[in-house]
């Protein structure tokens, strides 16, 4: 295949993997916005072994992502304003859920494991997804992420070590697992308190920010939130 061809390829596959994440954030009607599916015994419990963003209350919400997914990477900073909203109110809870379609979702995160390890997971985890496209069709992604190891202060001796170490990889085979006992089938898919959610939608991020903001609210119990309709879609 020539070059020229191979360029213009790539090209496409950018611009239809961007139509894709636009399709997800992209309500197809109205009807289905703003619902949640009844509690899920499924779900495994939060543990000191999760990667969270504590709160003072009850409510939690938690993330099943892989970082090579545009739609996650289209809720990433969605889901960020959301942490600042209601930092100490809610608790934030990320889990791995790897898609074995996109294979540099696991190196990913074992990158965002390994930073971790030296109290850095989430800004590792904003990096990976404001560079997502750098290093997603990359044959040596973990060139990349030395970069943005180093870009953090990381010890890289270290972090080197950590990315390759079994039982990161062990940790993150266990949350993907565990997504698929909570019947997590795709991402990003959302929990709160336990109730998996039907991603809120809108055609601007402000309409989708909106929506998850209406449920969380009523959850904290906060004045004149809506009545939220519940769905038995699985």
């Amino acid at each position: 295949m020539k070059k020229q061809t191979k360029t213009i390829l790539g090209i496409v596959l950018v611009l239809a993997l961007a139509g894709i994440a636009f399709t997800y954030l992209k309500a197809p009607s109205k009807t289905d916005t703003n619902t949640i599916t009844k509690a899920n015994s499924a779900l495994p419990a939060i543990t000191d072994g999760d990667w969270q963003k504590k709160g003072n209350t009850e409510v939690t919400l938690v993330e099943y992502a892989d970082f090579q997914c545009p739609a996650c990477g289209s809720y990433a900073p969605l889901v960020k304003r959301l942490q600042d909203t209601y930092a100490g109110r809610v608790t934030f809870v990320f889990r791995h859920f790897p898609l074995g379609m996109h294979i540099n979702a696991l190196p990913a995160s074992l990158a965002a494991e390994a930073a971790g390890a030296q109290g850095k997971f989430f800004e590792m985890s904003d990096k990976l997804f404001v560079g997502q496209t750098e290093w997603s069709d990359s044959k040596t992604p973990n060139d990349i992420f030395v970069r943005y190891a180093t870009e953090l202060g990381l010890d890289i001796d270290k972090f080197k070590a950590d990315i390759v170490r079994e039982d990161l990889k062990q940790k993150i085979a266990d949350s993907y697992k565990g997504g698929v006992k909570a019947k997590v089938t795709g991402t990003p898919t959302f929990f709160l308190n336990g109730e998996k959610l039907t991603n809120p939608k809108g055609d601007t991020l402000e309409e989708v920010y909106v929506g998850f903001t209406k449920l969380i609210d009523a959850k904290l119990g906060v004045t004149n939130a809506p009545v939220v309709s519940t769905s038995t879609a699985q």
